[in-house]
């Protein structure tokens, strides 16, 4: 039996997004026990170091109840962004997630997926270009 969020917990609603900023979102999907990340826009430094702080303490609490955290990075609908706030993104992702978690990113194109993957990952960081791809592979892969 895998331990969940309570169901009156603000980060255990599927549908209510809990980030802070419009163009970076995010929300715990209690059905499918996936913390679901969408980016739209273009970003600033700030914007990524709020994410990434207000994301932690879902993870944290996610963590604390299953062990591990899945996570579904939804980018297809966000333009580039400067090379500062890549550089913030991929060292936060890197801070945030741990070994066994499992996060699946979904990019607009093959460019960038090709561009993404030469950056160091962490074995449990997949790149798709299609969310349903992204959704399977979190599926087939043990949550907890």
């Amino acid at each position: 039996m895998h331990a969940r969020l309570p169901e009156h917990h603000p980060h255990a609603q599927a549908d209510a997004p809990i980030g802070q900023r419009p163009q970076l979102t995010f929300r715990y999907d209690l059905a499918t026990r996936i913390i679901r990340v969408t980016g739209t826009e273009t970003w600033t430094l700030d914007d990524i170091d709020v994410h990434f702080a207000e994301l932690a303490v879902l993870i944290d609490r996610v963590r604390a109840q299953n062990g591990v955290v899945s996570a579904l990075v939804d980018l297809s609908r966000a333009p580039a962004q400067s090379p500062e706030v890549v550089a913030r993104i991929h060292h936060a992702t890197g801070r945030l997630y741990h070994p066994a978690d499992r996060v699946a990113l979904v990019v607009p194109s093959f460019q960038l997926k090709a561009e993404l993957e030469r950056l160091a990952w962490h074995d449990n960081t997949a790149i798709f270009v299609a969310a349903p791809a992204a959704e399977s592979w979190l599926s087939a892969t043990p949550s907890g």
